[in-house]
């Protein structure tokens, strides 16, 4: 009988040590996947960022184009009106005198 629960415990152990390989191998292979998983998130996440980052890139430039073209037109208006402006140099002078030389 000795030898009956021997062969027993041999066996519960041989079991034992199986499982205990099978539970090995699936986390090294568990492992594995997460790691090929995270690269291709990665992979994923920097192909999206550079996607949208090209194109936040090109609104801007095509937003600072707008902006000088408007900036430009509105300074062209502004020198246009103020050399439109006829010049009265006799009251220019005469308000130089009143605030320079009076008394």
């Amino acid at each position: 009988m000795e030898k009956d629960e021997m062969n027993a415990i041999d066996h519960l152990l041989g079991v034992e040590k199986t499982a205990m390989q099978l539970v090995s191998d699936a986390q090294g292979e568990a492992s594995k996947r997460l790691t090929s998983a995270r690269a291709q998130a990665d992979e994923e996440y920097k192909k999206k960022y550079s996607i949208l980052i090209d194109k936040l890139e090109k609104d801007l430039q095509t937003r600072i184009s707008e902006i000088k073209a408007s900036h430009n037109e509105a300074l062209d208006s502004y020198k246009s009106g103020v050399s439109k402006i006829q010049k009265d140099v006799f009251a220019f002078n005469a308000l130089l005198d009143s605030v320079l030389f009076a008394v």
